[in-house]
Parts: C-alpha cells; sequence; structure tokens
C-alpha cells in the first residue's frame, strides 16, 4: 500500500515512523517543500517548546464566572504523555542516540498580574486536585516568584501584585532536533523515503479512493499516486484541504497567529540561573 505525507515536520515525520514500526510493507513518501526535515514549524525558534503539557497554558482551561473548566488540559497532558512514551520506545531503540538532544526537564510557570489572581487561584485548585498535576505550586509572594523566575521579576516594585504557578517537571522540547533525528532513522532503518523541495499545488481523491497529489517539483510539474494520504504541513495543510473540495475539509478552521521570538545574548551562568518558560495571559 502506497502512503504519501506531505510534510516532514514534527506531525509527519512521526506519522511515518509510527506508521511504518506498525506496518513495515507499507511504502511512504514524505514531500517536504524545504530542504530539510523540521525546518519550518518545528523548527526550535518558531514554537515555544512546551510540548503542549497545558502546565502553564491559560487558554487550555477557560473561565466562565467562578466555575473553570480543565477537561482540555487533562485531554491535551494525556497525550503529551503517550507521545512521550513513543519517545522513550525510539531511545531505547537506539534510534535516538542521547535523549537530551532534544527533551531536558524545565519549570514551566504561569505569572499574572492582579486582575487575573483570583482566577489562576481557580486554576491552581482545579488543576492540582488531579494527579497529572498534584506538585503544581502557587504563590503571591514576590520574592518565592522571582526564585522561580529571577529575570521575569527583575526591576518590579515588590508592592506589584502578582501571582504566578509553577511545575517544576515541565519539559522543553526542541521538536527540530526531534524531527531531524526522526528522519534520518525512518529513512535509513525503516525504508521511509523523503522527497525535498516538492510544492504540494492540490490533491484530488478519485472515485475509487486513491489520491493524486500535484505538486511543483524543482521547477517541474510532477504527479504522486497514493493510497493514502497524510496531511502534515502545518498551516500550509489548509490550503492543501481547501483546494481538495472535499466535504469534510469545511469543517476545519482556523485563526491568525502573530508573535515574534525575541533573542538576548546570556552567559552560561544566566542560563543555568532561568531554565523556564513563562506564560502570562493574552
Amino acid at each position: 500500500m502506497n502512503v504519501i505525507v506531505i510534510g516532514a515536520g514534527i506531525m509527519g515525520t512521526t506519522f511515518a515512523t509510527l506508521a511504518k514500526e506498525l506496518a513495515p510493507e507499507l511504502d511512504i513518501t514524505i514531500l517536504e517543500r524545504l530542504d530539510s526535515p523540521g525546518a519550518g514549524n518545528s523548527w526550535s525558534f518558531n514554537n515555544a517548546g512546551t510540548g503542549h503539557e497545558a502546565n502553564c497554558e491559560l487558554n487550555y482551561t477557560p473561565v466562565d464566572g467562578e466555575v473553570i473548566s480543565v477537561e482540555k488540559a487533562l485531554k491535551i497532558h494525556a497525550q503529551f504523555n503517550v507521545a512521550k512514551q513513543f519517545w522513550a520506545y525510539l531511545v531505547r531503540k537506539g534510534a535516538i542516540k542521547e535523549p537530551t538532544s532534544f527533551i531536558n526537564q524545565t519549570r514551566h510557570c504561569t505569572l499574572v498580574s492582579e486582575p487575573s489572581i483570583e482566577e489562576l487561584k481557580l486554576r491552581f485548585k482545579e488543576m492540582s486536585a488531579h494527579h497529572f498535576f498534584e506538585h503544581m505550586r502557587f504563590s503571591e509572594e514576590f520574592d518565592e516568584i522571582k526564585s522561580w523566575i529571577p529575570y521575569t521579576m527583575d526591576g518590579r516594585p515588590h508592592h506589584e501584585k502578582m501571582a504566578a504557578t509553577v511545575v517544576e517537571t515541565g519539559t522543553d522540547v526542541n521538536f527540530g532536533s526531534l524531527t531531524e533525528q526522526m528522519a534520518e532513522y525512518a529513512t535509513k532503518q525503516l525504508g521511509v523515503k523523503v522527497e525535498y523541495g516538492v510544492h504540494v499545488k492540490r490533491v484530488h481523491r478519485n472515485p475509487a479512493g486513491s489520491w493524486l497529489v500535484e505538486t511543483q517539483t524543482r521547477g517541474a510539474a510532477v504527479q504522486h499516486r497514493a493510497d493514502i494520504l497524510f496531511v502534515g504541513a502545518g498551516g500550509g495543510a489548509f490550503p492543501i484541504l481547501k483546494k481538495s473540495h472535499l466535504p469534510f475539509a469545511r469543517r476545519f478552521t482556523g485563526f491568525p497567529v502573530g508573535g515574534r521570538f525575541l533573542q538576548a545574548e546570556i552567559t552560561e551562568e544566566q542560563a543555568r540561573q532561568y531554565r523556564a518558560k513563562t506564560y502570562g495571559k493574552a
């Protein structure tokens, strides 16, 4: 059975690796627009690297008055734990030589100011009651918060009302490094094929259920045929689905997100002092 995967980022590479592990007879080809795996949204400076564990992301726990919903946070955290199990399997197999090359323990914090302190307190109460988050801590004490995230608190007046939660067992995931190593294993050991410099223009599904994938490859028009199609193209998945004219594609939507990662020159000692990812309220 022939499988086409669009995108050699963390999603496409994970799917290809997992599928080939479970069904070695599959013929899997990944089509990637860029020149290397994990070079788009999966690269370390193109995402926050939290793994979306829900330790610190307030948008996973919506509040309605005095009621907070933690169901989404629990589901996302459980999914991340499954991902970690798969990565551990790859490490045990020797597919990834050194786990610290892509995953490291890092403090996850949420920091809010006075208008949102009660909301964070409620979030802490509900989440810490579940064993996923039983080690979460909450504080309104300036010095304690500063001990968690020193540079974030530098320059703030002591009288400013702030609150924070911390989970010491959070992770920093370099999805770019993980994708590179997984792609190397998938191609060299599992027989997955990757074609770079391939821009997918549109996809069609014929009445028999197979797929025709139209691409622009190094300036030439090339067609691929597949029994199974997996679209893991990040933001590029939306125009591909839109052009497919498939009824189920109408159920998908998205919204634009703007952001900027700022980089500062720091010493190794400063980096050791500040191993934390801190989220605020948007």
